[in-house]
């Protein structure tokens, strides 16, 4: 499968003067630097986790956000790393590293130091990512985080720890230090305010590689090289970390701990449209943000989306004396669907058999089918996004249950088995 990685265009491009967000709830706010202007992007927040000033504005309603398929986990990670907590990363990074090393062989090194070149993401921070996904899929596993989350949101927040001209330290420092801009409620930000030297309020800026605010930080923070038990209690429980072990934000392997936490809280299930939408709303609640996080996260999935969440109840080939050109994917009426990658809509409306289906052409020539749609998002000519929602489920046409009929013309030629070209893509189906 050919792999499309984010431009440096893509991720570093500054969210100054961003007027998408609403507020966010005062426990979960978090702050982002973009790799230009390391300006908030939530705008005129007016709130803050603990040391606000002033008073949060009224909530009326918040529009419910445009759902976003999940991406995909990306390739996977070598299944033999080793257990969380059980060695520091930043002393397995280094110790085989060292010349003449005889160290035991991490397979999740080995695999960064692979990649980095492939996804231009520094070893270091690669190996972070993978080291927070494993640990929180041994802990958590109904979150189903994957690393391409993470390495989205560090790509959008730091150019991976590379803002400024920062590095990483063979221990996972990054330095010089990445800070946000002061704030100090101008040019649409927060006003929020800790207190300073001598006892004076200073302005509050977001830290590290991931832009965390202090009293996020506070509370969600951990230490990458925490032992066992401790760190698995932590995971696991959700509990607050203290001293040592509430870790640093400025070193990459604590910050992709701690972001992995703050995704995986509130049992956000980020293989769902809604728990991976929420998640990332819920780290900046910026319908911008969320864009950006998605088209990221998807390029480092390879491009491809999963058109529904279903299961599948009828596949390819001979049935009922016919012809199944396509596969049958069970779910409740109103279910969004999905662009399966990039495309543009040459079909949206009434077809026979189908009551009303969307036909998207690729890039590569590729045209896929959606059918027995219940309502449509797109029109004929219009551009969409992998990822991108194009309609719902329905049960129109010659249909016996809501369901999605999914079909694939390689070149726009005869179908073929969706099943297999879409596991080339990391996308599956368990049968019902």
């Amino acid at each position: 499968m050919a792999l499309t990685v984010p431009d440096e265009d893509d991720v570093t491009r500054g969210r100054a003067g961003d007027t998408s967000g609403v507020p966010a709830e005062p426990h979960r706010i978090n702050s982002v630097a973009g790799g230009t202007a390391l300006l908030l992007s939530v705008v005129a927040l007016g709130i803050t986790v603990h040391a606000a000033t002033g008073t949060p504005p009224a909530r009326t309603s918040t529009p419910a956000p445009t759902l976003m398929a999940a991406p995909g986990p990306g390739e996977p990670l070598p299944a033999a790393a080793p257990a969380p907590g059980t060695q520091n990363p930043a002393d397995r990074n280094a110790a085989q590293s060292a010349p003449g090393s005889q160290s035991a062989p991490d397979p999740l090194v080995a695999w960064a130091r692979q990649r980095a070149a492939v996804y231009d993401i520094p070893e270091q921070a690669l190996y972070a990512y993978g080291h927070a996904t494993t640990a929180l899929q041994a802990t958590q596993p109904n979150c189903h985080l994957g690393w391409t989350t993470l390495a989205a949101i560090a790509a959008t927040e730091s150019n991976h720890a590379r803002y400024g001209g920062a590095s990483i330290a063979p221990n996972g420092q990054v330095g010089p230090p990445i800070r946000g801009v002061p704030l100090d409620g101008t040019h649409g930000n927060a006003n929020i305010t800790a207190p300073g030297a001598n006892g004076r309020p200073a302005y509050v800026r977001a830290e590290g590689p991931f832009q965390f605010l202090p009293d996020t930080w506070k509370r969600w923070g951990l230490a990458a090289g925490t032992p066992n038990p401790q760190l698995t209690t932590a995971l696991t429980t959700g509990s607050q970390a203290t001293g040592a072990a509430n870790g640093n934000p400025d070193n990459i392997n604590d910050a992709a701990l701690a972001a992995a936490r703050y995704l995986c809280a509130d049992n956000h299930d980020l293989a769902t449209p809604a728990g991976w939408t929420s998640a990332i709303l819920a780290y900046n609640h910026s319908g911008a943000y969320l864009d950006r996080i998605h088209s990221t996260a998807i390029r480092y999935t390879g491009g491809y989306a999963k058109p529904v969440t279903a299961v599948l109840t009828s596949g390819f080939g001979s049935r009922w004396g016919t012809f199944h050109n396509g596969i049958d994917l069970a779910a409740p009426i109103g279910t969004p669907i999905f662009a399966v990658t990039d495309a543009t809509v040459v079909d949206a409306g009434p077809a026979q058999g189908f009551g009303l289906w969307i036909r998207l052409r690729h890039p590569d020539g590729t045209v896929t089918v959606y059918g027995h749609v219940n309502t449509m998002n797109v029109t004929v000519g219009q551009h969409v996004s992998a990822g991108q929602q194009i309609a719902t489920v329905g049960n129109r046409g010659d249909s016996t249950g809501p369901h999605l009929h999914f079909e694939v013309h390689p070149n726009g030629g005869g179908a073929v088995d969706p099943q297999p070209w879409l596991a080339a893509r990391a996308i599956t189906y368990a049968a019902n």
